[in-house]
């Protein structure tokens, strides 16, 4: 297929970036508020609207990612144009920590630094915190799956939809393996490389990314299409791809049916509480072990700093075990909301199989009746999903970015991104709003954080409706402003 750039800039997507960008200030803004309706705040087992902004988001930067890598991978040759994308990359992530912070600690005081592990042992932990949870937000993650594609991004349209294919399966393989359990900070075999054993991960965490790239090769193999036919040629084949990839999202959501209550399988689920309760009980033989030889150390008549290393590594040997301890505690208690096979069902749940249809996209399975009896508990509008148990086939982007989730997620911003096609470049529709916003994304994007922050102080989570809307018509104007006065000076912040 043909790499050569378009003509001239493709106003559509302008549009539809600075449409991103704007749902990314309502939601970001509004999705505390307790008056607002669930379909604008972010979910955890079903899509929401909250939910399909950063996906397009992604989307959007897969599509700028191909159209400069063609450049500069010409104009530059291969190793200088990969050098200068990990660089800017890299650089995403640092203005990503800037803004959110490491989302990582050393420790509460230096005393306690010193007397537990040292400081190379907290400073270790940190790293383990930072990168497998603390990192990840969405300028970081655009930036580590930049870096992930690399390998791809200048290769043609083929290669890169074999890498949309494997690198989801990949993700998919290593959830099954041992990324389920490492994200919730659970037990897995991965902790044996790896630290921060209990923290849980948000978007994804380490391995996100390989999610992540999903939407961004889509991206990418937008703009190739886009290249060769024109966009009012290449609306309808996006059409039909994003109805494709929706209905992909829909139907495997619909695996999520093969966890519903089912007091069949109880047998797995107590065979799984025995297990983890043998291994705790190992644990804590383990960390008493431990316990006695520090204390033999501390008692012994020899020099204390000849036994300082060898203290710490005790100690360190003894914060292990504790954490080992915490976490199996956290997966017994989780037995009976998230299911023992949550990524590839178990013969015996297969056998036992109750099949069903997932809820619509854009609806809670869990919601209740309005105007229930206050007198009873909760009245749900589907009872077949009340006990239905956590799994990998939810549409998930809190934690796992599932499967189901990245598909749906995909064709949902495809679909409008069609849409935008037709509006924009066929009916000639422009908006001056979201071209401003559009063709200054990272620039608005950190102004919009940093107002965010003073303008949330104005309103309380239990504000009414009207005044946390009109907060927010007055942060988002604020923000439209000094991104339009950077277009106006013809400033735009470009990585």
């Amino acid at each position: 297929m043909s790499s050569d750039k378009p003509a001239a800039r493709i106003v559509s997507m302008d549009q539809f970036r600075g449409y991103t960008v704007a749902g990314m200030f309502l939601v970001n803004f509004v999705g505390s508020f307790s008056a607002i309706h669930y379909v604008l705040k972010h979910n955890s087992g079903f899509f929401s609207y909250a939910d399909s902004i950063m996906p397009s988001f992604i989307f959007c930067a897969g599509f700028s990612y191909r159209l400069t890598a063609i450049r500069r991978f010409a104009d530059l040759g291969t190793s200088r144009a990969c050098w200068s994308y990990i660089r800017r990359s890299l650089a995403l992530v640092l203005v990503s920590v800037s803004i959110f912070s490491f989302n990582a600690s050393v420790g509460d005081s230096w005393s306690q630094i010193q007397d537990a592990v040292g400081l190379r042992g907290a400073l270790s932990e940190f790293v383990f915190e930072f990168v497998k949870a603390g990192m990840w937000e969405v300028l970081s993650i655009i930036g580590m799956t930049q870096i992930l594609l690399l390998p791809v991004i200048n290769r043609g349209f083929r290669s890169r939809l074999i890498a949309a294919i494997v690198l989801p399966l990949l993700h998919l393989l290593l959830s099954w393996s041992f990324n389920y359990d490492f994200a919730n900070g659970f037990p897995n075999w991965f902790n044996s490389f790896f630290g921060a054993h209990n923290n849980t991960v948000w978007d994804g965490g380490l391995f996100g990314p390989l999610a992540w790239a999903f939407p961004m090769l889509a991206g990418t193999l937008t703009y190739d299409l886009i290249a060769s036919r024109t966009a009012p040629r290449a609306w309808g084949l996006l059409m039909v791809a994003s109805l494709a990839l929706m209905a992909g999202g829909y139907f495997t959501n619909c695996l999520s049916r093969l966890y519903d209550d089912n007091p069949s399988l109880q047998s797995l689920v107590d065979s799984e509480r025995d297990s983890l309760v043998e291994r705790q009980k190992s644990a804590q033989q383990e960390l008493e072990s431990v316990k006695s030889e520090i204390e033999k150390v501390v008692e012994s008549k020899s020099d204390e700093n000849t036994h300082l290393e060898e203290l710490k590594a005790l100690k360190r040997r003894a914060r292990e075990s504790s954490d080992r301890i915490k976490g199996l505690e956290s997966k017994i208690n989780s037995l009976a909301t998230i299911a023992v096979d949550p990524v590839i069902p178990s013969v015996e749940r297969l056998r036992n199989a109750k099949w069903g249809w997932a809820e619509l996209p854009f609806l809670d399975p869990w919601r209740t009746k309005e105007g229930a009896n206050p007198d009873v508990k909760k009245q749900f509008v589907n009872p077949e999903f009340k006990n239905q148990l956590v799994n990998y086939w939810l549409m998930d982007k809190k934690r796992m970015v599932s499967l189901p989730f990245t598909l749906f997620s995909t064709g949902f911003g495809l679909f409008l991104y069609s849409l935008f096609i037709i509006f924009v470049d066929i009916g000639g529709l422009q908006s001056g709003v979201l071209r401003t916003l559009g063709q200054n994304p990272l620039a608005a994007y950190i102004i919009h954080e940093m107002l965010m922050k003073g303008f949330h102080g104005l309103t309380p989570e239990d504000c009414p409706l009207w005044w946390g809307l009109l907060i927010f018509g007055i942060f988002f104007g604020t923000t439209f402003l000094m991104v339009r006065y950077l277009e106006k000076h013809k400033l735009f912040l470009r990585l």
